[in-house]
């Protein structure tokens, strides 16, 4: 039943996807971004009356590059979760949120340490764990609290305002309680230890791409099998659902890999060093294109209001609807 219902929502309709296609899409978004990036850093070389010349840019960020920076950000803020108690769920929402912001948007153009502050604060919200922003921030050194919210109306929108994400930890709870129905000679103790391990195990690795894959009931049985895989065997073939032994050990080992990879903290600091100098000049508040633009965006306010200030009086007081 609840897998059924998981195929009726906007999360299967949008965020699953197959390999191939998460690999596209990725490529894609680092493609698009590279260009429009490009382009913007030679109109601020120009601006400064610099060489405004392809050679003269400094190297961009490829998929793969893009993609660690991603997967750092993302450990980092399942660090902050922890740091600050926060409960699992939302530890969960914001790692999902992040992830998603990204494959419609590049760290070239928002900044992947603050969209992971502000995609931590969403979940907060979502999930009615409220959280004044400014104690919110005093767990964030050199943020502040516009910092944290400049962008969440962006990332609302790459989320298409779909807030609502399904995970895995109320299936394994349901699993732990069926197994007491179907293999009731299990002893009560084994399945809270299998239960808090799996749960354990499935926090740890929030940050695989399993979870663009498959539903949240077979990661949930994935995080059962990695904890006890004979309870989970025995469980399959009580149920008579062998047919996804196979499927069930793939995603197991996945997130085992995922969980034991290696954080390679220096290759991500060449990275952000490399971010810093091809960042999007528009989100560079002390470039000369954004002063630019911001100058022509009030020059542009200003004249609007001007021109309604001038509107004659007797066109005030026509009735629009006579």
């Amino acid at each position: 039943m609840a897998e059924d219902r998981f195929r009726q929502s906007s999360h299967f309709r949008d965020w699953i996807f197959t390999e191939d296609e998460l690999q596209k899409r990725r490529t894609q978004i680092n493609q698009e971004f590279t260009k429009v990036v490009r382009q913007r850093l030679l109109e601020d070389l120009a601006l400064q009356n610099k060489d405004a010349s392809d050679s003269n840019l400094p190297p961009t960020l490829d998929q793969n590059e893009e993609l660690e920076l991603v997967n750092y950000y993302t450990y980092q803020l399942n660090v902050l979760s922890s740091t600050m108690s926060l409960p699992t769920h939302i530890r969960a929402a914001a790692t999902l949120f992040f992830k998603r912001f990204y494959l419609t948007n590049s760290v070239m153009e928002y900044n992947p340490k603050i969209i992971s502050f502000t995609t931590l604060y969403l979940a907060t919200k979502t999930n009615d764990h409220y959280i004044p922003i400014e104690h919110f921030c005093k767990n964030l050194p050199k943020t502040t609290p516009d910092q944290v919210l400049e962008y969440e109306f962006n990332v609302c929108q790459a989320l298409n305002w779909d807030l609502f994400i399904w995970l895995p930890f109320r299936p394994l709870q349901g699993f732990l309680l069926d197994f007491q129905v179907v293999i009731p000679e299990t002893p009560m103790e084994t399945l809270f230890e299998c239960h808090d391990q799996s749960k354990r195990f499935l926090v740890e690795t929030l940050h695989s791409d399993v979870y663009f894959f498959y539903s949240p009931s077979i990661i949930a049985l994935s995080g059962i099998y990695h904890t006890n895989p004979s309870l989970c065997l025995n469980y399959l073939q009580a149920k008579s659902i062998n047919s996804i032994h196979d499927l069930i050990i793939s995603i197991s080992n996945s997130l085992d890999s995922t969980k034991n990879a290696k954080l390679d903290r220096e290759k991500a600091k060449d990275y952000g060093k490399k971010l810093y100098f091809c960042m999007d000049p528009l989100k560079k508040k002390n470039s000369t294109l954004y002063l630019k633009r911001k100058a022509e965006d009030e020059e542009a306010s200003l004249g609007n209001k001007k021109q309604k200030s001038s509107t004659p009086a007797d066109q005030l007081d026509v009735n629009p609807f006579a």
